[in-house]
């Protein structure tokens, strides 16, 4: 909601399975005027869609709820493996095509993914992300990857200059990138005042310990 704030009534959002829900889908829709099209992940569905669309089948299928439309496409050579989209342009609603094209929110995704997947490629080759089946963990090395990133395309647009004909400068940019984080981190744990020291234990008289017997 916060990432498309500003944005005029009637835009088409593509999003990839990390985002795409039919209650994003309907907030946008319902107050922004903004559509939303994206992909989803079957072991995340199963609460917002009927069985039987996630099923795997070799025709394809819809289900409607309210003004959010799934689609689910069976592709070829794919097997028991169905591409689940869903989508809230009324325009993309449609079921009047042939069982051997693509529906139109798949055209239109595969249209317009190329924002996401490059970004997902680039961050691929840099990445902190670690297994993990903590989501909020998993949301936070997804943050660290595209504002990495991030941080390169603004620091190349803002010095053309830097290390001219390198291959690898994003390699460069990341190194520097880290240790310069880890000086900060460190420097602000020194800047923190040191632990109260503990009071001494009470000390006890050898006499009164008592004696293990063998």
């Amino acid at each position: 909601m916060d990432l498309t704030e500003g944005l005029s009534a009637g835009t088409l959002v593509t999003t990839d399975n990390f985002f795409t829900s039919p209650r994003l889908a309907e907030r946008l829709a319902g107050e922004r005027g903004v559509y939303l099209l994206g992909t989803m992940r079957a072991n995340r569905a199963p609460r917002d869609l009927p069985r039987a669309l996630l099923l795997n089948a070799d025709a394809t299928r819809y289900a409607f709820k309210r003004d959010v439309c799934v689609v689910s496409y069976a592709r070829r050579g794919a097997k028991k493996k169905n591409v689940l989209l869903l989508t809230s342009a009324p325009e993309l609603m449609r079921t009047d095509h042939d069982d051997d094209d693509k529906p139109l929110a798949l055209r239109r995704y595969n249209a317009t993914k190329g924002g996401v997947d490059n970004l997902d490629k680039v961050t691929a080759a840099y990445s902190v992300r670690r297994r993990t089946l903590r989501w909020p963990m998993a949301l936070f090395h997804n943050i660290l990857d595209v504002s990495a990133y991030n941080a390169f395309v603004v620091w190349r647009e803002l010095r053309p200059d830097w290390l001219p004909g390198k291959r690898d400068r994003r390699r460069r940019f990341m190194e520097q990138l880290g240790l310069e984080l880890t000086e900060a981190a460190r420097g602000g744990r020194e800047e923190q005042r040191d632990p109260p020291p503990r009071p001494p234990r009470p000390r006890v008289d050898d006499k009164r310990r008592p004696r293990c017997s063998v």
